[in-house]
């Protein structure tokens, strides 16, 4: 397919990518059409865009009639954005972290929840994924872009190698599907690498029952931090004797001698559960 340039069709300077924010622009027109049919947006729906860039996919979102939310920590692209939108009365551009920005805060009393579309820099895109699934509450679905190796870990199955925390949280609280795959050339400055845009539908309740939803993550953290050792090895800090860590194995019909690589999502939410059963009894 023919690559078509996006026209940005404006008398401003176009802002330059900044290395630091780890900024690659979409630049291909057929690409942000692609990734905005992903969305099934609605004139009613409130979406929010991280890493607007240079406002190329804001614009094709802005035309579909929803209010638009762009999120962008670079002052620079902030200043340009607001200027080159600023006869829209449905975009609102704000300059903010997205690792700390309250979600919850751009919805309407009883409104519906967000819609979140994002090209996410490759060295924050990990940190800005957990911190959208902690406010999962808000958020209804996510279209998200991933270096194409972060994307597989995400999708990862138990039992290979790119399975691990990364894996578990995003397919504990949604269904996911890999949609497209994109070449460096969409891109300016182009990576060295694939890319791959995932969509995200957010479920209303964990997929599994969750206890205790730090000690969750403490314990496949742990789990992972040795992955080639037994969990019985690696957990045992979470049992006060070796008695209770076999007992509380044998009740949820693990092997303390598996490997945290091969424990399915359930199975660190059972595991979890009983921890947390045991921390309570004490």
């Amino acid at each position: 397919m023919r690559k078509t340039i996006i026209d940005h069709n404006t008398p401003n300077k176009l802002p330059r990518a900044r290395k630091r924010f780890g900024q690659n622009f979409l630049v291909d027109k057929n690409c942000a059409l692609k990734i905005i049919d992903l969305a099934s947006l609605q004139p009613s729906d409130t979406v929010l865009e991280i890493g607007p860039g240079q406002g190329a996919i804001t614009r094709l979102i802005a035309d579909k009639g929803c209010r638009v939310f762009a999120l962008e920590i670079d002052r620079d692209l902030s200043r340009f954005l607001r200027e080159e939108f600023k006869d829209l009365d449905n975009v609102e551009i704000i300059e903010g972290d997205a690792l700390k920005f309250d979600y919850a805060g751009l919805i309407e009393e009883g409104g519906d929840k967000l819609k979140v579309i994002a090209n996410l820099p490759y060295n924050v895109a990990t940190p800005i994924l957990f911190r959208l699934l902690e406010m999962r509450a808000s958020i209804d679905t996510m279209i998200l872009m991933f270096q194409k190796e972060v994307a597989s870990r995400i999708v990862s199955p138990p039992g290979c190698k790119s399975y691990g925390a990364l894996s578990i949280f995003p397919q504990l609280y949604s269904d996911i599907t890999i949609e497209l795959t994109l070449p460096p050339s969409v891109f300016k400055p182009s990576p060295k690498i694939d890319s791959q845009v995932l969509l995200f539908r957010l479920l209303d309740r964990p997929r599994f029952e969750v206890a205790d939803e730090k000690l969750l993550k403490g314990i496949i953290s742990t789990a992972f931090s040795q992955r080639r050792k037994k969990l019985s090895n690696t957990l045992k800090s979470f049992f006060p004797e070796r008695e209770k860590l076999d007992e509380s194995f044998c009740s949820v019909s693990i092997d303390p001698s598996r490997r945290a690589e091969t424990l399915s999502v359930e199975e660190f939410c059972k595991l979890s559960n009983i921890v947390s059963h045991l921390n309570t009894k004490c």
